[in-house]
């Protein structure tokens, strides 16, 4: 008996993180909003890849995307983008990290920002 060969493909995720500081400002207030991807494109030896943030307001039929903006991370895979809120009310931002030939798509988890 020959033993069998078996290949397999694993499939990896970015993970992606996002912060926003601070987060309860007033209109017109500059918001930093920051996190990191891992892996990153570069760290495999490929190009870089690009994280796209989304700024949305709550409104009264649901989340309206106000800004918006697509960043490249750093080689260490950190990222920043300023933001300044026009309107009181509820934010909430999200980063995501899109596919690669090597890495499958990932999305943060939304982080609230309230602006006065």
């Amino acid at each position: 008996l020959r033993p069998a060969i078996v290949r397999a493909t694993i499939a990896v995720r970015h993970f992606v993180h996002v912060a926003a500081r601070p987060k309860i400002v007033r209109r017109g207030a500059r918001v930093k909003i920051s996190g990191t991807v891992a892996p990153t494109a570069r760290q495999l030896g490929a190009d870089a890849s690009a994280v796209t943030l989304r700024v949305e307001r709550s409104t009264a039929s649901g989340w309206r995307k106000v800004a918006g903006r697509t960043v490249t991370p750093r080689a260490d895979g950190a990222y920043s983008w300023s933001w300044r809120p026009r309107k009181a009310g509820s934010y909430r931002v999200r980063a995501t990290a899109a596919a690669t030939q090597e890495l499958l798509a990932g999305a943060s988890a939304p982080v609230r920002i309230r602006v006065r």
